[in-house]
């Protein structure tokens, strides 16, 4: 049974990024007074999970005093109900903490997003743009100038100088008939104009294939290839230094975003924070922290215990896996 609550529980919640953040609940201790193990049992779940390769931390030890096994020796009694009591306390602390650590957590998580577009991403940005503004500057100077190479060299071959004075045949015609002149100028601007940004086409793709060889798969890599493709569209000049919407106005909302941080945190900690004794203490870094409690059979405590897996390991070896939803997760 204990491996079918492992393969079933456990072999899944490794996979998870905050395996770590889970509370391991022994439910029906009580059946182990008998042989007064319980230790025996903690460490057998303990070894079965670190074989799967989940390390897990204090296990809580708990029972349902009115379907629990008699226990005649009072002293053992206690003791096991001196336990029950305490754990049961800490996993009540731990729910009762929940909601005040998800609002450190999204204060965090708006300061972390800030302070990442800030020091990281609109750097990355601005060296993606140089990059990119080198090479369509090496393409307009190799395509132009061998266009211009080839032109004069043509002309020279087909002698259409008079010394340092061009004299093409055709020059009569055209001054001739000044509307011709100006469509075919026109003409070859647009051809010039469109080849120009081919180039800055070309170019953007290839950064962009550096990009996707740099960056791992994720939403930051999507984010940083739409503000790439937005900064480098036809209509904005390739000579921007700054990316495409990182203007005075943006780094206004961000130091407010940042300063508002600052203060949201300082505020939770004025009314969460006991001064004079044990209280809560700030989260400082912004990372995802779901509460996961295992229970089955304590009332009370498995109902707001919700949105969250319910693992509940039976000290006789079964298990069953249950999910609530409690907006206290949210």
């Amino acid at each position: 049974a204990m491996q079918d609550t492992l393969q079933h529980l456990v072999s899944d919640t490794i996979n998870r990024h905050d395996s770590n953040k889970f509370l391991y609940i022994l439910n029906q201790i009580d059946t182990t007074a008998r042989e007064d193990n319980p230790e025996e049992v903690i460490a057998a779940w303990q070894r079965a999970l670190a074989q799967k390769g989940l390390t897990a931390g204090r296990f809580y030890t708990i029972y349902n005093s009115e379907a629990s096994v008699p226990i005649d020796d009072e002293a053992l009694r206690k003791r096991f109900e001196s336990k029950r009591d305490a754990d049961l306390a800490d996993i009540y602390s731990r729910m009762h903490q929940v909601e005040v650590e998800r609002d450190y957590r999204i204060v965090g998580s708006l300061e972390k997003v800030a302070r990442a577009i800030e020091e990281r991403h609109v750097p990355y940005l601005r060296e993606l743009l140089d990059r990119w503004r080198a090479k369509v500057v090496l393409g307009d100077a190799l395509l132009f100038g061998g266009i211009a190479t080839a032109a004069i060299g043509g002309s020279i071959w087909a002698d259409w100088w008079d010394g340092m004075r061009f004299v093409p045949p055709w020059l009569d015609m055209v001054k001739g008939h000044p509307l011709i002149s100006g469509v075919l100028g026109v003409i070859a601007l647009v051809i010039l104009i469109s080849l120009h940004f081919s180039i800055r086409r070309g170019a953007a793709r290839a950064c962009t294939r550096g990009l996707l060889r740099e960056l791992p798969e994720g939403m930051q890599r999507e984010s940083i290839l739409r503000a790439f493709a937005r900064s480098t569209r036809p209509i904005r000049s390739m000579f921007s230094k700054n990316p495409a919407g990182w203007g005075r106005g943006a780094r206004r909302r961000i130091t407010k975003v940042l300063a508002d941080a600052n203060g949201y945190v300082q505020e939770l900690n004025d009314r969460f924070t006991n001064p004079s004794g044990p209280g809560v203490q700030e989260v400082p870094e912004a990372s995802e922290e779901p509460t996961m409690l295992a229970d089955s059979d304590t009332g009370a405590a498995a109902d707001a215990v919700a949105n969250s897996p319910v693992v509940a390991l039976n000290s006789e070896g079964s298990a069953e896996a249950v999910t609530r939803r409690n907006e206290h997760l949210g």
